[in-house]
Order: C-alpha cells, then structure tokens, then sequence
C-alpha cells in the first residue's frame, strides 16, 4: 500500500492483517510485528496493522511499540519497531469492515494459500 498524492507516489505501507487470534495477543502476533518493523525500517516503509488484539491499555503507537518491544529479541530487542512509532510510521486499524483505509493507496495482497 502507498500513501497516494496527486502527481507522486507517497511510502510504500506494509499492512499486516490478523489471521491468526482475534481475541488474545500471542506470540506469533509480537513475532511478526518486530520483524515487519524491521522490514520497514530497513527500506523506509510504514507499518500498518488490522485486527490485532492489542491491549485496551496500549492506545498510542508508541505505547504500543513499547509494550511489543519489552517482550521481544527480534530486531535489536524491538529498537527499530520504537524507532518507527517514534518517526509516526506506524499505525493500527481494526479489521476492516468497509474495505482498507483509502489514504494508505492501492492494496496488494499476498497469501502461502491462495486458494
């Protein structure tokens, strides 16, 4: 996804959707957040993400990068993920009802199953 201007294209956003647990935050969910921020930071994209069960107490991107960063070692124990929430290059959506949210551009999926 991009954030489209008229006459440029904007940053590329890696979106992640939750197909995993939608009522408890897991491991798998940390696991794959720090590496997308990661990815993210390494080639200067945003990170979204949509219906991840993050904890009612966790409502900033940066207490939310915090809070997934205390309990990880993957990228730099989390540093790059702070980093990114630092920079305001991430942000959270619940699941989409109505379809993705047209400011982050055109949406490209991909799945191991595309059946």
């Amino acid at each position: 996804m991009t954030f489209d201007k008229p006459g440029r294209r904007g940053r590329v956003t890696i979106g992640i959707y939750n197909a995993y647990d939608p009522r408890t935050f897991r491991e798998p969910h940390r696991r794959v957040i720090a590496r997308a921020g990661d990815l993210a930071m390494a080639f200067n994209m945003n990170l979204a993400l949509f219906g991840f069960p993050i904890p009612e107490d966790k409502k900033t991107p940066k207490e939310i990068a915090d809070f997934i960063a205390g309990t990880t070692s993957i990228g730099a124990h989390g540093d790059n993920f702070v980093q990114l929430a630092d920079l305001g290059r991430f942000q959270t959506f619940p699941f989409p009802g109505r379809g993705f949210p047209p400011q982050l551009g055109k949406v490209v999926l991909t799945t191991c199953r595309p059946e």
